[in-house]
């Protein structure tokens, strides 16, 4: 959606569909490999694309001891006049990935929805790459 790229494209780029089962215990969705965000990054920068990461909140930690959470707001602000991905919570209180136009929330599954009705945990930037 954000890259103009077919799902099928990106799937042949990285290399597998995340659908192998990985952990057999668990009932779906929750059994399977899934895509690493960090794969997603690397299969669209060979294809011309540059994602930029933002957490709206990280861990400093040096061990189990000593960790201090930290909210980030800059994501609230650099998201709202960019595109890009998001990851975080959906409506239905499951882990997602959403595509934002800058405007509004354009889910995979063919909605369109306010930015209020998902709880984004991570912000993908995208910036197009230049020509070498």
């Amino acid at each position: 959606m954000v890259t103009g790229l077919s799902p099928e494209k990106i799937v042949r780029e990285i290399g597998h569909d995340g659908m192998a089962v990985e952990f057999p215990d668990l009932l779906p969705p929750f059994c399977y490999r899934s895509i690493h965000p960090h794969e997603i990054t690397h299969a669209l920068y060979g294809c011309g694309h540059i994602f930029t990461e933002f957490h709206f909140e990280y861990v400093l930690r040096v061990d189990d001891d000593h960790a201090v959470k930290y909210k980030n707001d800059m994501p609230n602000e650099r998201w709202l006049d960019t595109t890009g991905v998001l990851l975080g919570v959906a409506m239905s209180g499951q882990r997602h990935a959403v595509a934002w136009d800058g405007r509004q929330i354009l889910d995979p599954n063919g909605l369109s929805y306010d930015r209020n009705l998902f709880h984004p945990k991570v912000y993908y930037e995208y910036l197009p790459r230049r020509a070498r």
